[in-house]
């Protein structure tokens, strides 16, 4: 694929040093939560940012780590949850999967900081599903 930046970006078989801030940022801020099953456009960037806030100014990693949550998707797109945890789906978790762990690695994201997220992630999809 080529990316916002115009870097080729294979991201079944991804470079770490294409990985770009730039690219994962324009990405998510163009594509829609929920395939667009919202009252108006909302970003999984927008999401991200929301994620984001959950944690003190002090908590840079736990920030940058919400921030980048989903950022695999900016390469790889999304497929809804319920869809994507049917198992002809495998490949397709397995290469995000992998993906996010290149993207974390690249930020100098650890394990625990990502893992952490979730709790951020589950409030703000509460909040979201009754506001978009």
């Amino acid at each position: 694929m080529q990316t916002f930046t115009g870097k080729k970006f294979f991201p079944l078989d991804p470079n770490p040093g294409d990985i770009c801030i730039e690219d994962i940022a324009h990405h998510l801020s163009m594509l829609c939560r929920y395939n667009g099953a919202t009252k108006g456009f909302y970003s999984v960037a927008q999401h991200s940012v929301a994620c984001s806030e959950y944690y003190p100014v002090d908590s840079r990693s736990l920030k940058l780590a919400a921030l980048l949550h989903d950022a695999s998707e900016a390469y790889l797109g999304d497929v809804k949850g319920p869809i994507k945890s049917h198992q002809i789906f495998d490949g397709y978790r397995k290469a995000e999967e992998w993906l996010q762990q290149l993207i974390n690695i690249h930020f100098g994201l650890t394990l625990n900081a990502h893992l952490s997220v979730k709790e951020a992630d589950k409030q703000v999809y509460y909040r979201e599903a009754h506001s978009t």
